[in-house]
């Protein structure tokens, strides 16, 4: 087995890997007529946000991913580290939609007719 990495060797490798992937897609597009697609740099601590995120996608607890990142603080990894993803937004967004729209009979269950309504039965 070899030693662990820095993360300087990861970041370097990370970078080499990244500059072969657009070489490639540069040579690709070239043949194919068309514009290489643009490869974002990528940095190895966004892993640590998707693995946050990840986790409260999957309901695990907030102080359990707060003790597996290290944090001293809940509030670190509610607020950086967490964030909300477009079909999660258009998911829960939809929830409300659908509250909104379902009609709701206030009088349901009452017999109106014995129901007597007085200036006070509103205070």
């Amino acid at each position: 087995m070899g030693s662990p990495c820095s993360r300087y060797i990861v970041e370097k490798e990370i970078k080499k890997t990244i500059k072969r992937i657009r070489e490639k897609e540069a040579v690709l597009a070239i043949q194919e007529h068309r514009e290489p697609k643009m490869i974002r740099d990528f940095h190895p601590h966004i892993l640590r946000h998707t693995f946050a995120t990840r986790c409260f996608e999957n309901k695990m607890e907030p102080k359990v991913v707060q003790t597996l990142l290290g944090h001293s603080s809940i509030s670190i990894t509610l607020n950086i580290y967490t964030h909300v993803l477009d079909n999660k937004m258009d998911e829960e967004i939809k929830k409300f939609g659908v509250a909104k729209t379902e009609e709701v009979d206030p009088y349901s269950g009452l017999d109106v007719d014995k129901v007597r309504i007085t200036a006070r039965s509103h205070c």
